[in-house]
């Protein structure tokens, strides 16, 4: 048997929701000369700190990601090698691994 909590507790759970939520889409300076919402720069942190190569940052943003894209078709990857001119494509439906033999150390052997 499951105790609910009394509907003091829920009501002031609902009101500090409320006025967080509220705190989140109001508008203040964003650093750059502009205005935006505090979710916007919560985002945009969270995104530079994945970018930077913060590991529960990455995990997040893929979190979100695949959340967001859940019952979507699996997209197509170009992935291009910064000191060469060579990419590939890669398909999420083949789960195949990329073979390493002959493996020379450059991505474009």
């Amino acid at each position: 048997m499951t105790k609910e909590p009394p509907s003091g507790e829920i009501e002031t759970d609902q009101v500090i929701r409320d006025a967080i939520l509220r705190e989140l889409h109001r508008q203040t300076e964003d650093g750059e000369g502009g205005v935006a919402e505090y979710v916007e720069l919560i985002a945009r942190r969270l995104v530079e700190k994945a970018a930077g190569g913060d590991i529960q940052a990455i995990k997040e943003v893929l979190r979100i990601e695949d959340t967001a894209t859940a019952g979507e078709a699996p997209r197509k990857a170009t992935i291009e090698w910064l000191d060469s001119g060579s990419s590939s494509v890669t398909d999420p439906a083949d789960n195949s691994c990329p073979s390493t033999i002959g493996y020379s150390g450059s991505p474009a052997s």
